[in-house]
Formats: C-alpha cells, sequence, structure tokens
C-alpha cells in the first residue's frame, strides 16, 4: 500500500500504487484535518512528520487574464448589440443619411438608407427616419458605456492594491456589462 500526499507534503490518504506523489511509508497520523493549527501528517521528502496544518497559500490572481476577460464579455457585448462589424458601416451611413435629412427638416430627396427602412416598414420618410437616429443614438450610447466600463474597469483591476480589490474590480465591470444586457 502506497499513501499519498497533496503539493504541500499533507497527508491525503492511501493511494494506488501508481500515484506520483506518494511513499511506501505509512504516516502514523492518518489526520485529513483542514482546521489551521491542527496535528496532520507532512512528507518530508524522507518521513512524515506531524506539524500543526497550514492552509495552502492563495494563487496570486492573473490581472492580464482578468484584463483579457473584460475585453472578450465587452467585444461579446458590442456584437450582440450591433452586430456585425462590416455591418456596423452600414448602420453609420444611414444614421449620417438620416441625420442630414433631419438636419434639412425632412426635405428634398429622400436619401436611399432611409427610403429603404421607410419602404421595409411601410412608414412615412420622417417615421424612418427619427426611427434610425433613435437606434444610432441608443446604440451610441450603449457602446460609450460599454467602452467606459472596459477602459475603467481593466485600470481598476490592474491597479488594484490587492488580488482581492483586483477581483472585485472585475467582478465590478463584469456586473455592469451585464447590466447593459451581457
Amino acid at each position: 500500500m502506497r499513501y499519498v500526499y497533496d503539493f504541500y507534503g499533507w497527508y491525503a490518504g492511501p493511494c494506488s500504487d501508481n500515484e506520483q506523489r506518494s511513499t511506501e511509508t505509512a504516516p502514523a497520523n492518518i489526520s485529513q484535518a483542514t482546521t489551521p493549527g491542527q496535528l496532520r501528517a507532512n512528507w518530508t521528502g524522507y518521513e512524515w512528520l506531524d506539524l500543526p496544518y497550514q492552509l495552502p497559500p492563495q494563487p496570486a490572481i492573473d490581472r492580464a487574464a482578468l484584463t483579457a476577460d473584460i475585453d472578450r464579455r465587452a467585444d461579446a457585448l458590442r456584437l450582440a448589440i450591433v452586430g456585425d462589424p462590416v455591418r456596423v458601416e452600414e448602420y453609420r451611413l444611414a444614421r449620417d443619411e438620416a441625420a442630414a435629412y433631419i438636419a434639412v427638416n425632412y426635405t428634398g430627396t429622400v436619401p436611399p438608407t432611409v427610403q429603404a427602412w421607410a419602404t421595409a416598414k411601410s412608414w412615412a420618410a420622417k417615421r424612418a427616419a427619427d426611427d434610425i437616429a433613435a437606434t444610432a443614438q441608443a446604440w451610441e450610447s450603449a457602446l460609450y458605456a460599454i467602452r467606459s466600463i472596459r477602459l475603467i474597469g481593466k485600470e481598476a483591476v490592474r491597479s488594484a492594491a490587492t488580488d482581492t480589490a483586483a477581483q472585485a474590480a472585475y467582478d465590478t465591470a463584469l456586473a455592469q456589462l451585464a447590466a447593459i444586457g451581457g
């Protein structure tokens, strides 16, 4: 029979013969307590010693991974809101044409993008232009908010004084993105 130990040497129970971190030497103390200070067998590489149990150190938060995830989630949310990045050019053209048509008080030739929307919805050109402008404003507001959350969140993660604060900044950014629609 063999006895396995964890990455920090603490006894973790009996094991099969092919376990890498194991020994044939049996510990006198087979406690697997996880309460700090309680005696537990610890493998030194040569023998088991009964030592007061210590919690393993918490791994450092990978701040670069957190900031990359904020970018990824913001990108996904942007894509969900405005769709295909190539189509964004079409939306900009429609926004610009609608704004120009509105600026001349809905007079003159109806721009092609406004006319296409009016025809598709069976609306008057004025209603189509106003709808295009309102939709563009909503998208732009969402894009401004996503950009702000993304940049502020990433910097908060990078500059946090502790890993706990970095995690909290990351969680806040994700919650703010989710509130927009992600």
